[in-house]
């Protein structure tokens, strides 16, 4: 152990003279490996904080959620528009049925697009998604309220006119003063303002952005707007699987129950369709699966010249010391030692190149984060996988030279010194 810290401290200021004495022959053969690292692990760390953004947001809405809707996930609706277009919209007579019925979820809800509406207070107005829901529906998409509270049990049934509203809704109308217990207009009726749904932040997946949106029970929602003519995407059943159910057993009682109580016959295709979150995690696995090869090829070309670069580094390096290692080896130098000695030079000549790349890649997200206001991070397991590969890129291109000192007959390199 000793006469490897010897051989380290060695290789390491044989390292430093070269870089000092060399400047710009090592910068630029450095340069391959700074470049290649900077390609690969910036590409690798916007594409996990992507993921792990967008899988944040898929947690909440839940995977053991099915959404029933008019078209499915899996096709573009533009292909068969009409055909999908004329399938019955979800109502509230499916969505009962399926609460009645199903014995393996746990719980469901109905949430309707009644369309853009006018809130006013006071002499201040602004312009709002309203939907209609019924009960559950912030337990399934788990929705957090940054102050009040969402709609009981009564409030539901009896339709009464109060509503829960998005942070820029609540900014809008009532600035800095509590928006809670106030009155505004809607419709032409008053209702009262009893939550405020906490702000998005920067998720990039929203199903619904409640920022700019106006909650309202089903019953009171009849009330103000037709809930049967719904537009094409304006209605959709969700369903949470109970604690242990299977999902596929879940989505074929599911299917069961809305056939029958649509009383589709055996021979009739079903005039609704089932999708869960997987469906999206899959596209999305092989779309982030391709980000990660092109920032692999893309810096594998860099990391090669690299390569080449830091090998002709050492082979000079090699040349320049060959009566060093002659008389290295004519006083009984192993060629272990000279091999490991060669090499070790090589992975501290790439693993600067390396860690200067991380820090490229560190500054270069923290500014891509600040201007576009989203969080890109250089994990611990990005430098990880960094740092590693710098130290198999100086294997790679120190081997050889390595060889070629460790072979050397020690007469003829102290003549040829």
């Amino acid at each position: 152990m000793r006469l490897f810290f010897r051989i380290l401290s060695d290789s390491m200021q044989q390292a430093t003279g070269q870089m000092v004495s060399n400047k710009l022959r090592t910068f630029l053969s450095l340069l391959g490996i700074t470049i290649g690292i900077f390609c690969i692990i910036a590409v690798l760390s916007a594409v996990e904080s992507l993921e792990q953004n967008i899988r944040g947001s898929f947690e909440r809405l839940g995977e053991d959620v099915i959404y029933v809707t008019k078209f499915p996930w899996t096709e573009d609706p533009s292909v068969n528009f009409w055909r999908y277009q004329r399938r019955p919209n979800l109502d509230y007579q499916d969505y009962r049925a399926v609460e009645s019925r199903l014995q393996s979820a746990s719980m469901a809800s109905l949430s309707t697009n009644i369309g853009m509406r006018t809130l006013m207070f006071g002499n201040s107005d602004t312009r709002a998604f309203m939907m209609a829901v019924t009960e559950n529906y912030e337990d399934i998409l788990n929705i957090d309220l940054e102050d009040g509270r969402f709609f009981n049990l009564l409030e539901h049934q009896m339709g009464t006119p109060r509503i829960v509203i998005g942070h820029t809704i609540a900014e809008n109308l009532f600035g800095s003063a509590d928006p809670i217990g106030q009155t505004v207009k809607l419709q032409g009726l008053n209702v009262q303002v009893i939550g405020v749904v906490q702000r998005s932040g920067n998720d990039l997946i929203n199903p619904v952005n409640f920022d700019r949106a106006v909650l309202v029970t089903h019953n009171f929602g009849r009330r103000i707007a037709n809930l049967r003519a719904t537009s094409f995407f304006g209605t959709q059943l969700m369903v949470k699987a109970g604690d242990g159910e299977d999902m596929e057993d879940v989505r074929d009682e599911l299917e069961s129950v809305l056939r029958a109580h649509r009383r589709l016959r055996p021979v009739e295709d079903s005039n609704f369709s089932l999708n869960e979150l997987s469906i999206l995690t899959n596209i999305l696995n092989d779309f982030f699966r391709v980000l990660n090869l092109v920032g692999i090829v893309v810096g594998g070309f860099a990391i090669l010249v690299g390569i080449f670069s830091v090998a002709n580094i050492m082979f000079v390096s090699v040349k320049e010391r060959t009566k060093l290692i002659g008389i290295k080896k004519a006083i009984g130098a192993r060629k272990r030692v000279l091999l490991l000695e060669v090499l070790l030079e090589s992975i501290i000549l790439c693993l600067v190149g390396g860690v200067v790349g991380l820090l490229l890649v560190y500054f270069a997200l923290l500014g891509v984060g600040a201007a576009i206001d989203f969080e890109l991070v250089l994990t611990f397991n990005m430098i990880f996988w960094g740092l590693l590969l710098s130290v198999i890129i100086g294997i790679l291109a120190g081997i050889i030279p390595a060889f070629q000192a460790a072979m050397m007959d020690p007469v003829r390199a102290i003549r040829a010194g």
